[in-house]
């Protein structure tokens, strides 16, 4: 499932071919039927994000999809560091950030404080394992 600026209800990912995409109105009935004040969605990184104008920047690793007012918000943590880790000589890599979030018991679990973090450069020499 995944989240998008401009979009109303539950409507199929064309884009991607795989997924829903959901509004801030979608969210809001599924935070107050479930009775959450925080949703915590994540691995949507950078490409995923470039061609949706709208949607607010994953680059340090965290960001605020929805704000429902008197109820919650929604978030993405994205936690892989300059997207993406196996990749080809001369591909894009994203030099985003990525982030952990940590959730303290006194804000009754409902206040992110995200953590960014970079990744280790020099990359470490590394061989990928596709099955």
């Amino acid at each position: 499932v995944s989240v998008t600026g401009g979009v109303t209800g539950l409507v199929p990912n064309d884009n991607r071919g795989i997924g829903t995409m959901f509004g801030p109105d979608a969210t809001r009935e599924f935070m107050q039927r479930e009775g959450l004040c925080l949703v915590l969605r994540s691995h949507e990184g950078p490409d995923a994000r470039e061609d949706r104008p709208g949607l607010p920047s994953i680059q340090e690793g965290f960001c605020v999809d929805h704000v429902v007012e008197g109820v919650g918000k929604l978030c993405t943590v994205f936690s892989a560091p300059d997207y993406p880790q196996f990749s080809e000589e001369g591909e894009q890599r994203h030099n985003n950030k990525a982030a952990y979030v940590v959730l303290r018991a006194e804000s009754g679990f409902c206040t992110p404080e995200p953590i960014s973090f970079t990744a280790v450069k020099p990359r470490p020499k590394c061989v990928p394992y596709y099955d």
